[in-house]
């Protein structure tokens, strides 16, 4: 098997998972309009033994839930309050804030993936989407705090009783996207050096 036919395997097999994953992104945002509960689901495996189980105080995140824990009856009023048809729509809406930039990334790696696979590594239409990728990750960082916010907003009256809209911010998961899309857009513009390089010794020779 040749370089070429190699490089075009693993850059179609990439582009499937990104395409993959963007589809599953997409349709996690629909799940709080169907069942609330099914994003707490967790996997638990004890002595080999794995079994889907769920816990709606995971719906609060790992800070709020443990707060939840002290509230007497806090699983049962979470559960209730996910029925309500607003708090519903309230997840709908913070979940497609932030699944719907994800899946743009993904979708625009996997044609950057694509261009790859037609063996130009410089190409100007891979450079164009790595880019359109890095801009849609900085989408997907931005819109984090928004959509924790709307998040929180819905359930967070469960604890103290108050749907009040507060800005939530998870530092490391700000940072380490932000780092993500500094990668990309930094890849992409290095390309695009190695590009313009290419055609000028090209005009040289």
């Amino acid at each position: 098997m040749d370089r070429t036919l190699r490089l075009q395997i693993v850059c179609r097999t990439i582009a499937f998972l990104c395409l993959l994953v963007g589809v599953v992104r997409l349709g996690e945002a629909a799940t709080p309009a169907v069942n609330p509960l099914w994003l707490s689901n967790h996997l638990v495996c004890v002595n080999l033994r794995c079994e889907v189980v769920a816990d709606p105080l995971r719906l609060l995140g790992p800070v709020k839930s443990i707060v939840a824990q002290r509230v007497p009856d806090a699983a049962a009023k979470l559960k209730a309050r996910t029925q309500e048809p607003s708090v519903r729509a309230t997840l709908v809406v913070g979940k497609v804030v932030r699944a719907v930039p994800e899946a743009l990334m993904f979708f625009a790696l996997a044609l950057a993936m694509r261009a790859f696979g037609r063996g130009d590594p410089f190409g100007l239409e891979a450079v164009r989407w790595l880019r359109r990728s890095a801009a849609a990750a900085l989408a997907a960082v931005l819109a984090q705090p928004l959509a924790s916010s709307l998040r929180h907003t819905a359930l967070e009256p469960v604890i103290d009783g108050e749907a009040v809209f507060r800005l939530t911010f998870v530092g490391n998961e700000l940072l380490a996207g932000l780092f993500l899309a500094g990668v990309v857009w930094v890849a992409a513009w290095a390309m695009d050096e190695g590009r313009r390089t290419q055609d000028e010794l090209a005009h040289i020779l």
